[in-house]
């Protein structure tokens, strides 16, 4: 702000000049002494003016004593008009003795010497707010070192700051409670952000991986992969899912990568937001369990006796060729698939069947050895000798039932 065109420095500058030329005055005894007194108060009056319309507290205290000798407006308003008191009694609150956090010692150097500005945040005792201090030692009008302050509000500044703090601190510890791997990633496919999964995943800090691209960390036939699904999702726009090969510590992985595109509202740049799973284990069990499935669907077809699949009620599962064979079904074992296998049993057989389902089902008999009158499907009857265990579920529970059976008819 300036006063009749003069800016604050300016107004500082010829103060100290008139000063100066004031003491000359005086010493040599001119006649425009009292005129240049005069000028030198005119002078003073417009520096305070300017000082107090600043919308900052402004304030001059003794290096040494801690006496204030200047206070502003802005500063009247908050603690009164405290010149001539103590500026940690008055300025601030609770205070035994000088602030710790005063910057008397960090504004002269050795000898003696003002080192310039020094700025600090801090908040105020009295009227709790927060403001940005600018620190310095100046010669008063006596030649004594004295403080200067001028002490900007910045409460609604540090608020902010503080708000958006604890949303990062919020938004990474959400991020971080995720078990899958989170990145984010620019148009140049560096990255701009990852989670500690992300971090553990690749066995690496986050410090060494903000900024870098696969390039920096996979074999280049794997990092055009990546680089392809990114650009895919770039131009497209649409959500990406992909299994994908990647060496992590001399082995290689399989992982489930998504990527989805997010558009900035404010400045429409791109961005890439994705996930990664490590599924290498889920698929050797998966491939495990297909090979289980095939030995077993072998053994099953093979099989020289029938062999029937059903759940605890005896709905059929699965049958072999041989159950049709033995029951001389007009269809194959597909067809038997959703029948009971009381059907393949005469009434005189069924409860004690019924029974043995029963006693299977809630655990009470696991394994048992019978001969039957089974029937076929054009209702002839026929003995056979048959053998049914329990299939138990992850939890130790019946979960069906696999018997097998042949004809002893001609024993």
């Amino acid at each position: 702000m300036a006063v009749s065109g003069k800016s604050k420095k300016e107004l500082i500058e010829e103060n100290k000049s008139l000063r100066s030329r004031l003491k000359s005055l005086k010493s040599s005894g001119a006649k425009d002494y009292k005129s240049s007194e005069q000028e030198l108060r005119r002078s003073q009056e417009r520096l305070i003016t300017v000082l107090d319309s600043l919308d900052a507290l402004v304030y001059v205290a003794d290096m040494e004593t801690h006496e204030v000798l200047f206070v502003n407006k802005f500063g009247r308003d908050i603690c009164g008009d405290v010149v001539g008191k103590t500026c940690w009694k008055t300025l601030q609150s609770r205070q035994t003795g000088p602030c710790e956090f005063c910057t008397n010692a960090k504004l002269i150097d050795n000898s003696g010497r003002p080192t310039g500005i020094h700025r600090s945040e801090c908040q105020n005792t009295v009227d709790q707010q927060w403001y940005d201090c600018r620190d310095q030692a100046i010669k008063w009008t006596d030649n004594r070192l004295v403080r200067i302050e001028i002490a900007t509000n910045i409460t609604e500044q540090k608020n902010a700051q503080d708000e958006l703090k604890k949303s990062k601190e919020f938004l990474d510890n959400v991020i971080n409670s995720l078990e899958d791997s989170f990145f984010i990633k620019d148009q140049e496919h560096r990255w701009l952000m990852l989670n500690d999964a992300a971090c553990e995943l690749m066995g690496r800090p986050r410090e060494e991986l903000i900024g870098k691209s696969d390039y920096d960390l996979f074999p280049k036939e794997q990092a055009d992969i990546f680089w392809e699904k990114d650009n895919l999702v770039f131009e497209t726009g649409k959500t990406n899912l992909n299994e994908e090969q990647v060496t992590w510590h001399g082995k290689v992985h399989t992982i489930s990568t998504k990527k989805s595109l997010y558009i900035d509202p404010v400045t429409g740049q791109k961005f890439i937001t994705g996930t990664n799973r490590d599924i290498t284990e889920l698929k050797k069990a998966q491939n495990s369990l297909r090979q289980s499935e095939e030995k077993f669907r072998s053994m099953f077809e093979l099989s020289p006796y029938s062999t029937v699949l059903s759940d605890l009620k005896g709905n059929i599962i699965a049958c072999n060729r041989q159950f049709a064979k033995l029951h001389a079904t007009k269809e194959g074992p597909e067809a038997q698939v959703g029948r009971n296998v009381l059907e393949f049993f005469p009434e005189e057989e069924r409860l004690r069947l019924s029974s043995s389902l029963k006693n299977k089902a809630e655990g009470r008999k696991k394994l048992d050895q019978f001969e039957y009158i089974m029937l076929r499907e054009d209702g002839t009857k026929f003995r056979a000798e048959a053998k049914s265990t329990v299939v138990l579920d992850k939890n130790g529970k019946p979960h069906a039932l696999i018997a097998t059976a042949h004809d002893i008819t001609k024993r």
